[in-house]
């Protein structure tokens, strides 16, 4: 069986993308959540 082409992408995302983050606190048995407006690579890494 011969494999399939490979799909490109048809959006591309310049302006990073949304990261969650959300710590446990196990002491208090809390979960505090922040969201990252813009995720971009060089910043995660």
């Amino acid at each position: 069986m011969k494999p399939r082409r490979r799909r490109r992408a048809a959006c591309n995302r310049y302006g990073g993308v949304r990261h969650p983050f959300a710590p446990l606190d196990l002491k208090h048995d809390r979960l505090y959540g922040h969201i990252e407006p813009i995720k971009r690579r060089t910043r995660f890494l």
